[in-house]
């Protein structure tokens, strides 16, 4: 379904350098054809002038956040609050992207931690006031507050049973048949241990950690996959590893995006590969504290 009036994207990246250009030449390409009119806007969200039929999808709020702290002409998070205000006042809907940048337990420089606490104190105070809060996990939306929006965003991708997070248990339902199940999660949140010891799958029909397949740092137990592994195409690894009954692999894109080039890189691959792994998956676990929290289980379709 969607919303009558026009759609507007809130283009918020400043094009420095060719990374950057290619990563809005990207974005473009997955809004083409959708309908949007693209509003370039780094900064200063309160000098925009909207029209009260406009459906405003903002992208995003790091890139926001960080224009408005370190620019010379920023206003900080006082510029970003009022800009989003009133944007929400006057148009038919607002959706705002965002990222977790809080999660690898890093330390940072003063600089970048007062940019994080900044950031994560619009993430509340934005939430706070939000009809929906939706987080995506490998690519499947999951309700934290109200509803999936889809009135609003199109998941034509995303099951159709997926709803709010829920826990369940499914080693029965691995003892009777042959599920495929990918488990992902924080380092060291117990994903090896729930797939050998709660469910019961032998290390023999499991991959584990893929994500260091594209680094090339080859595990022995999933090497004979990649006897081509030289700039691995990862759609081609996931459809290799599609074969295992269990997959995990580490949430690496939970923490300030890396200075190294090479480290971004393999953090952009390493989630394209997530979204395709447990878009293939019978069963998508998310492994917090050792809890398992099932994110989507199509086994029950």
């Amino acid at each position: 379904m969607s919303l009558p009036g026009e759609k507007i994207y809130i283009a918020t990246m400043e094009p420095f350098g060719a990374e950057a250009e290619e990563r809005i030449a990207r974005h473009r390409a997955l809004r083409a054809g959708k309908g949007f009119s693209t509003v370039e806007r780094p900064r200063n969200l309160i000098n925009l002038t909207p029209e009260a039929d406009w459906n405003v999808l903002i992208e995003d709020l790091p890139n926001l956040a960080a224009n408005e702290l370190f620019s010379p002409e920023g206003g900080g998070a006082d510029a970003v609050l009022s800009g989003v205000d009133r944007i929400c006042k006057i148009v038919s809907s607002v959706t705002i992207v965002t990222g977790d940048i809080f999660s690898d337990g890093a330390e940072y420089d003063v600089g970048t931690r007062e940019y994080m606490e900044m950031l994560a104190d619009l993430h509340m105070r934005i939430a706070a006031k939000a009809d929906n809060v939706v987080e995506v996990v490998c690519g499947i939306p999951c309700a934290v507050k109200g509803e999936l929006p889809v009135n609003i965003v199109n998941y034509e991708t995303a099951a159709p049973e997926v709803a709010n997070c829920a826990e369940v248990n499914v080693k029965e339902m691995i003892a009777q048949d042959r599920l495929h199940v990918y488990v992902t999660g924080s380092m060291a949140s117990g994903k090896r241990e729930y797939v050998l010891n709660t469910l019961g799958i032998p290390e023999t029909e499991a991959a584990f950690e893929v994500q260091e397949l594209l680094r090339e740092k080859i595990d022995p137990e999933v090497q004979e996959l990649l006897r081509e592994k030289p700039n691995m195409d990862v759609a081609a690894l996931a459809e290799k590893l599609s074969g295992y009954q269990a997959i995990t692999q580490t949430e690496v894109g939970a923490g300030v995006i890396p200075l190294s080039a090479s480290d971004r890189e393999w953090r952009e691959r390493t989630g394209r590969l997530a979204c395709l792994l447990a878009s293939r998956a019978d069963i998508v676990v998310r492994m917090v504290c050792g809890v398992p929290i099932i994110v989507r289980d199509l086994s029950r379709i």
